[in-house]
């Protein structure tokens, strides 16, 4: 088929959706919906920095994840500075969770 990218596993691209080239950050990209949007975006081309608290399952290259809880001032700054020093990102995909409060611990 002309003008199709073909991965070894994954689905096709049209060329026209070719990744190639860029680079994208994922929040969240080490477990369920993050894990699976670093591995789309890998399988498209892109160049992925997974951010997230915790390792990821599969082995990893180093520049290839930050852990960090950006939640925090001090993790919001040092994902910042590990992508400014690869260059910056062209795509951005938010999928971190929040931890969520019970009811009786929120102020009324």
């Amino acid at each position: 088929m002309t003008g199709e990218i073909v991965t070894d596993s994954g689905p096709t691209y049209p060329a026209a959706l070719s990744l190639d080239g860029r680079r994208a950050g994922v929040t969240g990209g080490t477990k369920g919906a993050g894990a699976a949007v670093v591995r789309r975006l890998r399988h498209a081309g892109a160049y992925v920095i997974a951010v997230a608290r915790s390792l990821p399952g599969e082995p990893i290259d180093a520049d290839e994840f930050v852990a960090a809880d950006i939640s925090t001032p001090e993790g919001a700054d040092a994902v910042a500075a590990h992508v400014r020093g690869l260059g910056g990102v062209q795509i951005l995909v938010h999928v971190a969770g929040a931890r969520v409060h019970p009811a009786e611990d929120s102020p009324a």
